[in-house]
């Protein structure tokens, strides 16, 4: 009897797992991205305009209230502003100063970024819907992973949607700290260099079209 019963509890769990999943269907959106409280590594200088940039999605719902959603962005400084600089204040000569060093192409307004999250929205088939989000991602030109949690609503208009998302970046950044001597006649001697991490944490505004394929 028990060896019948285990039989049928592996038939119904292979079956089911064969078995379509309710509310399969692909959903594809293009949008902006406006950032809040940039990192000092994500300027080209103190007058940079407002960081923002333009994002693609591709959503595959598994079920009503599941997604697993990819995401791209090509992201820059909109509206640049015009501002004083300060007089530089000269370097001194045969005085140790400390140097803050980034790798190669780390600074910069200018960015691209990919990510892989899971999407829970309990109501998506709904009018409204709250969503969820965790997840990876990545910043291809300067060489950093982040880990995504967020927030948004869903706005459905048929086969159509308007979303709106907050997302919390969270990554750590490394740079290096040189002690440099200047000599006014010679090469600078560097008497010292140490790794830095920061943790950083940075928030992603997202506005955008969605248009839900095969429902």
């Amino acid at each position: 009897m028990t060896v019948q019963r285990s039989s049928l509890i592996a038939i119904a769990l292979v079956t089911g797992a064969c078995t379509p999943l309710q509310g399969q269907h692909l959903d594809l959106g293009l949008g902006a991205v406006f950032y809040v409280d940039r990192p000092e590594t994500f300027t080209d200088s103190p007058c940079d305009g407002a960081p923002a940039g333009l994002t693609g999605t591709a959503s595959w719902r598994a079920l009503n209230w599941l997604a697993l959603e990819g995401s791209g962005s090509v992201n820059g400084s909109v509206g640049g502003t015009t501002c004083a600089i300060a007089d530089l204040i000269p370097v001194p000569y045969d005085v140790p100063v400390v140097r803050t060093v980034w790798p190669d192409g780390f600074r910069g307004s200018s960015f691209s970024t990919t990510h892989l999250s899971a999407v829970v929205e309990p109501f998506s088939t709904g009018p409204v819907s709250p969503r969820a989000r965790t997840g990876f991602g990545r910043i291809w030109n300067k060489g950093v992973g982040y880990r995504v949690l967020g927030l948004g609503v869903r706005y459905r208009f048929g086969r159509h949607a308007f979303v709106t998302d907050v997302d919390a970046w969270s990554f750590t950044t490394r740079e290096e700290e040189w002690t440099v001597v200047y000599r006014a006649d010679a090469p600078p001697d560097i008497l010292s260099r140490e790794t830095i991490e920061h943790d950083l944490r940075l928030f992603a505004v997202r506005v955008g079209w969605e248009v839900s394929l095969g429902r």
